[in-house]
């Protein structure tokens, strides 16, 4: 090799002639050289890369056997780090992946046979001769041990095949607590509104009542009254009256919230709402000796 002050690199062979003399030989391979440190460069950044993933990666080759592999793959199946390293072949993998879980397993006969076939599934597209006709499988495994994989079998050119395994198990364990805090909030719902229209109808029942026996004691058929009981039947009628709009008005409110009924939007009367709300209560503001005022902005 002859390193040449201008950055070159030239191949010098030189061949000795049987009458004497020989023959040089000058072959420039900079541009080989530079080729094969890129190549070089790009193939270890990509090692690296791979090693620092937190998702499982490995690569088969169309005979079965293992390429290329990270460390996350072997923590993620309990491989030794020298088995992998011997390119061992897809079903070894299968084997010892299905033994280790049925050494664990503990009587799972399930996880085991979803375990197992999905190893089966993975030999079979790594060894498959339909090339063209392969599409990437993506798919769902649970673990003895409550771990839960997410794998995507990735066919790559030169009959290579990609498996890459992520794990979701705290995603998932995330998702079920959402969901039973959402079912729990659901029955809530329904338990608070079911109590609310019981209550509704067990007071409007009574009121009901209090309100014809109010209105009979006042017809001629019961006799006069005197001006104190008339007082009374006043008073009683108001409260009564008072008390059935609120409850009607909580039935209703009770009634959008369940989705039994809609709520209509419109424009509403701002003085009128108020002077309404403000009719509601004068009565019990006067029998404190309270004085309301109101200040509407235009």
């Amino acid at each position: 090799m002859w390193h040449l002050a201008d950055g070159r690199t030239l191949r010098v062979i030189a061949t000795p002639q049987p009458r004497g003399g020989a023959t040089w030989v000058f072959e420039d391979i900079t541009e080989k050289l530079e080729l094969e440190s890129q190549l070089k460069s790009t193939s270890q950044l990509q090692r690296e890369t791979i090693d620092f993933l937190n998702e499982a990666v490995a690569v088969f080759g169309s005979d079965g056997r293992l390429r290329l592999s990270n460390p996350a793959f072997a923590d993620m199946w309990g491989f030794a780090a020298d088995l992998l390293e011997a390119a061992p072949r897809i079903r070894a993998l299968s084997e010892i992946a299905t033994a280790k879980v049925d050494a664990t397993q503990g009587g799972a006969q399930e996880d085991l046979c979803e375990i197992s076939r999905g190893w089966q599934l993975f030999c079979e597209q790594v060894t498959s001769f339909d090339e063209h006709g392969r599409d990437t499988l993506r798919g769902e495994m649970s673990l003895t041990d409550g771990r839960i994989f997410n794998y995507a079998i990735v066919p790559l050119p030169n009959g290579l095949t990609m498996l890459t395994f992520s794990n979701i198990s705290e995603a998932r364990a995330a998702e079920l607590v959402l969901r039973e805090r959402n079912d729990a909030l659901e029955q809530a719902n329904r338990i608070k509104t079911d109590f609310v229209q019981h209550v509704n109808y067990e007071l409007r029942s009574p009121l009901t009542n209090i309100i014809g026996f109010s209105a009979l004691l006042r017809s001629p058929e019961t006799g006069p009254l005197n001006e104190r009981q008339s007082e009374y039947l006043d008073y009683i009628s108001s409260s009564t009256s008072t008390l059935l709009t609120i409850v009607n008005d909580i039935l209703d409110l009770a009634t959008v919230d369940a989705g039994i009924m809609e709520l209509e939007l419109s424009e509403v009367d701002i003085a009128r709402t108020v002077e309404q709300a403000v009719d509601g209560v004068r009565d019990r503001f006067e029998a404190a000796d309270l004085r309301l005022s109101i200040d509407l902005g235009e």
